[in-house]
C-alpha cells in the first residue's frame, strides 16, 4: 500500500506509514582518522547513503577517529577521487543522522569539548552500548 504526499509516494507497512514505525538503526563505528583517510571517508559515504535509503544511521567515533569532529580537522582529510569528509559530515547531520563521540577517547587525547563541531554529541560508554544494542546492524571501520 502507498500513501501519496507532496513529495511522492510513501510505503505503508502494517497499515502505518514509516514515520510512525521505528526506523531500522544502523550503527557505524569509526576508529581511524588521518592515519587511514579511506577508513574515515568510506564509512561516512555509507552513513549518508543509509540515511537516504530511509535507515536511521548513527556514527560513533572512538579511538583515533575522535579528532575528526574537532573544528576544522575534517577538512584536512582528503583522498583522491573520494568526496570531501567535511562535506559528507555536513550532509549526514543535515539528513538527520546522529554523530556521537566517545568521552573516554576525547579525554585520552586531551581534546576539550569546546573544540568540537556543534553537531556532535559527546557520550559515555553506556550510551554507546545502548546504541549498539538497539541497532539492527553494526559496522566497524
Amino acid at each position: 500500500m502507498l500513501l501519496i504526499n507532496d513529495g511522492g509516494t510513501i510505503p505503508v507497512v502494517n497499515g502505518r506509514p514509516p514515520e510512525v514505525m521505528k526506523l531500522e538503526k544502523i550503527v557505524i563505528i569509526m576508529k581511524h582518522s588521518d592515519d587511514e583517510p579511506e577508513f574515515c571517508i568510506n564509512p561516512m559515504i555509507l552513513a549518508v547513503n543509509a540515511s537516504s535509503a530511509g535507515l536511521h544511521p548513527v556514527v560513533i567515533l572512538q579511538s583515533k577517529a575522535v579528532p575528526l569532529v574537532r573544528k576544522g580537522f575534517a577538512s584536512t582529510i582528503k583522498e583522491p577521487e573520494l568526496p570531501l569528509l567535511d562535506d559528507l559530515i555536513e550532509s549526514f547531520v543535515q539528513s538527520g543522522g546522529r554523530l556521537l563521540v566517545s568521552d573516554q577517547s576525547l579525554r585520552k587525547r586531551g581534546i576539550p569539548k569546546e573544540e568540537l563541531i556543534d553537531e556532535v554529541m559527546v557520550v559515555n560508554t553506556g550510551a554507546i552500548m545502548r546504541e549498539i544494542m538497539d541497532a539492527k546492524h553494526v559496522i566497524t571501520y
